[in-house]
């Protein structure tokens, strides 16, 4: 069976929609602090904020559990979904977005933990082994990648809430962990465990996924190096 990988691009979830235009258009006021720094995901295995430390020198590189917000608060530029870029830029909250990379979501199976046959979504209700989901703000995405997978491109996110329910119902449902047996999780996070020394298997669910384009959604023109 040929893996079906997805692009979310324009057909993007109302919710996350929404959130990104109430958290833009808060009204807050600038601050000075904020004038000269590009913030990206708080996210322990991405080495993201090092490589905009060599490509923008001339900005302060930091790292937000929301960055989003803080583009309306005054900052340079944040790191954003492509589905999060679009509609800033029709909408006028923002006038530059930079596409960096692809983020695809995947589940990671630690082979010094577990031998359980993993190859999509519905094994993980077999598996009999805890697994670990990512925290807030890449949860709705990964949740939207598995709806895709479980229903295509019309997907009603049924499918997706059916299976954490079923993991919880349980007991092998772990939020915000990644030390479990099993990890829902990107490609890029699998690859700095791996690097850390963790024996994970990658594996591209058989049912489908999706690839999002990570990118920085800028309120100007940014001044990349040469190199």
């Amino acid at each position: 069976m040929e893996k079906r990988i997805g692009r979310c691009n324009r057909c993007v979830i109302t919710f996350i929609l929404l959130s990104l235009i109430l958290f833009l258009l808060s009204g807050c006021m600038p601050q000075s602090d904020l004038e000269n720094t590009v913030y990206c995901f708080y996210d322990e295995y991405s080495s993201y904020d090092k490589v905009l430390e060599q490509i923008l020198p001339s900005y302060k590189i930091s790292k937000s559990n929301t960055p989003i917000p803080t583009l309306n608060e005054g900052a340079i530029a944040v790191e954003v979904y492509n589905s999060q870029a679009l509609p800033a830029l029709e909408y006028g909250v923002a006038g530059y977005w930079y596409p960096h990379y692809l983020a695809t979501v995947i589940i990671a199976v630690d082979r010094d933990k577990t031998d359980a046959v993993v190859t999509g979504w519905y094994d993980l209700l077999v598996a009999g082994e805890m697994v670990g989901y990512p925290d807030q703000h890449d949860g709705e995405m990964i949740f939207a990648a598995i709806a895709y997978g479980l229903e295509g491109e019309e997907f009603s996110l049924k499918g997706a809430a059916e299976l954490l329910a079923g993991l919880r119902a349980k007991g092998l449902f772990a939020f915000d962990s990644y030390d479990q047996p099993i990890i829902i999780c990107y490609d890029y996070q699998a690859v700095a465990m791996i690097k850390e020394g963790r024996n994970l298997e990658m594996i591209v669910p058989n049912e489908g996924t999706l690839a999002y384009e990570r990118c920085l959604l800028s309120a100007e023109t940014l001044i990349f190096t040469g190199d």
